[in-house]
């Protein structure tokens, strides 16, 4: 099945702190909500995919360990031992415990499905129940990345247009980054959650194309080549999260709002580019 990205997980140690963050970069971000197993989120929400900031706010509250499920609170927990920025990358679903079948018959590892409830504010103070299922994918030799599908039951109470008006005029999130020493051995994996037409594969990179968005894995040198020193590559040698690019309706007006922040960034082919340093671990890239 071809998923579009739904969404991605930016974890980060203080929630309020990358909120703010956000907000000086031009995002509409919702207000703080909490999930019964200890993490707590704030939304961007853009025109049809979402970046979900997240922390571990209560750790005490965290699941036990269970064989069989993928733990989402502990997978960030362990991430922001040694890092903060993207965690995880969700596609988009109608069907999760059919994706947790197709999933299972690709080969993947079996996890169970996971459903569950929270309450939303609402932009004119009030609050509605919205409820997801979740299909979990992972890759052992990446423990620092994790992937899902997420199904929306109750679509009309989570989408707001109201949080969808960005004064960087964000639309949405257009590709994720990854860096890997070896992209090709990531081609398989990554193929699985799609169909094998999405994959292209080239030496020093490969590109999965999702109905919304692309997945791109680049070789570290390819990073740079991209990027330059905004890449921001530590010493760390399994693939990981680079960051993520955003399409916006004017690129004038998001360099006027990120400069007038006072955030550093830089400019290359007429995208804006901030590194992970200055924007709490992830590389965010801004073009029209």
């Amino acid at each position: 099945m071809h998923r579009g990205i739904d969404h991605l997980v930016i974890a980060a140690h203080d929630l309020d702190e990358l909120s703010a963050l956000y907000r000086r970069l031009g995002f509409t971000v919702t207000p703080r909500a909490h999930h019964d197993w200890g993490t707590d989120n704030a939304l961007v929400q853009l025109q049809g995919n979402f970046l979900e900031l997240l922390t571990v706010a209560h750790p005490e509250k965290l699941l036990p360990e269970r064989a069989g499920h993928f733990d989402f609170g502990r997978h960030n927990q362990r991430f922001l031992t040694s890092r903060q920025g993207m965690s995880m990358l969700v596609y988009e679903s109608h069907d999760a415990l059919a994706d947790r079948e197709e999933f299972i018959e690709r080969s993947l590892p079996e996890w169970a499905n996971f459903h569950f409830s929270r309450e939303a504010k609402l932009p004119d103070g009030g609050t509605a129940t919205v409820s997801f299922s979740l299909a979990f994918a992972s890759e052992p030799s990446m423990p620092l990345t994790g992937f899902f599908t997420c199904q929306q039951h109750a679509p009309e109470l989570f989408w707001k247009p109201q949080y969808q008006e960005h004064a960087n005029t964000a639309q949405v999130v257009s590709e994720v980054i990854m860096v890997a020493d070896a992209p090709s051995e990531l081609g398989d994996y990554l193929a699985a959650m799609q169909e094998p037409e999405s994959l292209a594969m080239a030496s020093d990179h490969v590109q999965i194309d999702t109905p919304r968005g692309i997945v791109s894995v680049l070789s570290p040198s390819a990073a740079q080549g991209r990027f330059g020193p905004l890449s921001g590559l530590d010493a760390s040698t399994e693939p990981r999260f680079l960051g993520f690019a955003i399409q916006v309706a004017d690129i004038a007006k998001a360099e006027q709002v990120i400069s007038s922040a006072g955030v550093a960034y830089s400019q290359r082919d007429g995208r804006l580019q901030l590194a992970p340093a200055v924007t709490s671990g992830s590389l965010v890239e801004f073009h029209e």
